[in-house]
């Protein structure tokens, strides 16, 4: 590890389908600049054995630290330019070790990481990891997906999601500057990646390639042990051909407490449907003839990966008619119908004009455009 660089980034919350994305955009932005990569290590980041899964050609400057070990890293080194994740840090990287502002708080705190960056003289940058989940925790700059999406969170009664940020920038004084940049998270890029073609991902999971593939996105573990997003969940695994994708904080362990430690699908009495390996992600997004889930945002992120998504029977939440415009959505009993008769071949109409609400472009990735952001700024900083 060097001891000055043109940027780091500290990536704390980094869920391990998405390590490809952040090893792709460091490497993107080596090609212009020193920089350093720190992804997170522990509970709420990943593993060692996750980490080197993958080619050290790709993660040259790149480190896996817990966190102390990351803010001491902060501490010791020079940089111009910090890139910090917005997604996860709810309650982990405070200003003082304490509880942060309560949800919904007009007045976010500056996390401990951005406040050494600041306290070095770099400029901060927090970027859009997720649609829904942008804790602000006082960077110069947010990075937001686009400009409609500014509006949605500043007017949350704006296409009609009833929702507000938590902590979010606007309510910060003074503002941070903003710029758009999609969503890093959903890059469908597999740069990085060992390959994998569709018949060895069948292979893997028993699945047969000549069949349709069937995806199951099962919620955070609390929501989707009960109710009908337990009925969804189990009528779902018992398609032919299916894999199930856990949600990112079950894959971690996160609050697995609260559920004594067992797994989702164990409780739901889920035993022959195969579990997916998150590593496997990008190829089961890319595979799958269609994701199927009860409560997420998935469906905004398989629609930049052409696949077909369905809500089983979905509570309306904060955030809904957003969701919704990329997919279709059934009751418990429509299910089987919908299935029989390949409705998911139709195609979602005007999905070009709906990207077009929530990316800044999209016809670029979010590695491109924040790419070319981080050059303008460093460019901005050696005038």
């Amino acid at each position: 590890m060097k001891k000055q660089y043109d940027v780091v980034a500290y990536f704390y919350w980094a869920p391990p389908q998405a390590i490809h994305k952040y090893l792709c955009f460091h490497n993107t932005l080596k090609k212009f600049c020193n920089v350093l990569t720190i992804i997170g290590e522990g509970e709420f980041g990943i593993t060692s054995e996750q980490f080197n899964f993958f080619e050290a050609k790709y993660k040259d400057d790149v480190v896996l630290q817990p966190m102390q070990e990351a803010l001491e890293t902060l501490k010791n080194i020079d940089y111009k330019i910090a890139i910090f994740s917005s997604n996860g840090r709810k309650g982990f990287i405070d200003p003082d070790g304490k509880e942060p502002p309560a949800l919904g708080s007009r007045s976010p705190g500056i996390g401990k990481d951005i406040q050494i960056a600041k306290d070095k003289g770099a400029v901060t940058v927090q970027i859009s990891e997720m649609i829904t989940d942008f804790y602000y925790a006082g960077a110069d700059v947010a990075s937001l997906t686009s400009p409609s999406m500014r509006r949605l969170h500043v007017e949350p009664n704006y296409y009609g999601t009833h929702h507000m940020y938590q902590w979010r920038p606007f309510d910060a004084k003074p503002e941070p500057k903003y710029i758009y940049s999609n969503c890093l998270l959903w890059d469908n890029v597999d740069d990085c990646l060992p390959p994998m073609s569709k018949e060895q991902f069948c292979t893997k999971y028993g699945l047969d390639a000549s069949k349709d593939i069937f995806l199951y996105l099962p919620s955070s573990p609390s929501a989707v042990v009960h109710g009908t997003a337990k009925k969804a969940y189990i009528k779902a695994s018992e398609l032919d051909n299916v894999v199930i994708k856990l949600h990112p904080k079950e894959y971690c362990r996160l609050a697995s407490g609260r559920l004594n430690h067992r797994w989702s699908h164990e409780i739901c009495g889920i035993e022959n449907t195969p579990i997916l390996d998150p590593l496997d992600t990008h190829w089961a997004y890319k595979y799958a003839d269609l994701a199927m889930t009860n409560q997420s945002s998935i469906s905004i992120e398989m629609s930049l990966y052409d696949t077909p998504c369905l809500y089983i029977h979905p509570p309306f939440i904060p955030w809904s008619n957003i969701f919704f415009k990329f997919a279709d959505k059934v009751s418990l009993g429509e299910m089987d119908s919908y299935i029989k008769n390949k409705q998911y071949k139709n195609k979602i109409e005007n999905l070009d004009e709906i990207h077009d609400i929530i990316l800044a472009d999209r016809k670029k990735t979010s590695i491109q455009i924040l790419s070319e952001q981080i050059k303008e700024m460093l460019n901005d900083n050696l005038r």
